[in-house]
């Protein structure tokens, strides 16, 4: 799945939760898993679902198309990060004595 995965999983997960609490409580607002009724508010949630929609495919188009070139840039600024083998720290520059 990798981490591209997990994360379109989890905000696919939070807009599930959102409809799970506002949409049975507040929409349908029937039936013996209705909390209360309230109303108003569904254009802001649906505005807000489309907006997290439309930049999940935003961002999954980028991904597909430019992923690669991505990676590649995050794993070279991830080598330079990392500590040298035996220092336990970065790399310290080498200085003539």
């Amino acid at each position: 799945m990798g981490p591209f995965g997990v994360s379109v999983g989890a905000v696919i997960g939070f807009q599930l939760i959102l409809m799970t609490w506002y949409g049975v409580n507040f929409i349908l607002a029937t039936g013996l898993h209705s909390y209360g009724f309230g109303a108003g508010g569904q254009g802001y949630v649906a505005a807000y679902l489309a907006i997290e929609s439309a930049f999940l495919g935003l961002v999954a188009f980028r991904y597909k198309f430019f992923g690669d070139s991505l990676r590649t840039l995050l794993q070279r600024e991830s080598d330079t990060k990392k500590p040298h083998k035996g220092t336990g720290g970065p790399a310290q520059p080498e200085t003539a004595t």
